[in-house]
């Protein structure tokens, strides 16, 4: 049986600073809509119209909590987006929206690296709750693994001590057998 650690806290978002990829003015204005009401916080959202303006804006500025990009722009198509955003390691999170239900695209995107993903046709009503919800879920997987390195170093650290105490213990005991040999 898996036991979770309830003590770990819910991360709280007070702010988000979102990184748009849209090449179609109206799905922008859309997502731009959805996100302003959804928030009761500040947010900033930072536009771009092509996977190569974005990538230029996050190497310059990589300070964004969650990246939402098309599944189609007009310089990448499928995983690309995805795959090139994973390549620049920037430790932010990807959602993709995409207008192709019932396909394989869903577990494609997962697999190339995207956090989530969202149909278009619920952009209104989905968006800020996905983009929420993507936020926390990777900063409580980041806290686990961050939690998971801790464990894994008092771990180490014992089975050095442990290690240590065997060697010394062998030490003594190959001193007294030898002493009561003599």
């Amino acid at each position: 049986m898996i036991r979770y650690n309830t003590d770990m806290p819910i991360p709280k978002i007070e702010s988000l600073r979102i990184l748009l990829i849209e090449n179609e003015p109206v799905i922008l204005f859309l997502e731009n809509k959805a996100l302003a009401s959804y928030f009761p916080f500040p947010i900033d959202i930072i536009e771009e119209t092509t996977l190569t303006a974005a990538i230029t804006r996050l190497r310059a500025d990589p300070h964004f909590d969650v990246i939402v990009t098309d599944l189609k722009l007009d310089d990448a198509q499928g995983t690309q987006a995805v795959e090139e955003l994973v390549q620049l390691d920037l430790d932010i999170p990807i959602v993709v929206l995409t207008v192709i239900e019932g396909s394989t695209w869903p577990k494609k995107l997962l697999l190339a690296g995207a956090d989530d993903y969202l149909d278009k046709s619920n952009i209104v009503g989905s968006l800020g709750r996905v983009v929420l919800n993507t936020k926390v879920r990777f900063e409580l997987i980041k806290q686990l693994r961050q939690a998971l390195s801790d464990k894994e170093a008092t771990l180490r650290l014992a089975t050095d001590q442990i290690t240590d105490l065997e060697r010394r213990l062998n030490a003594l005991e190959s001193h007294f057998s030898y002493d009561l040999e003599s």
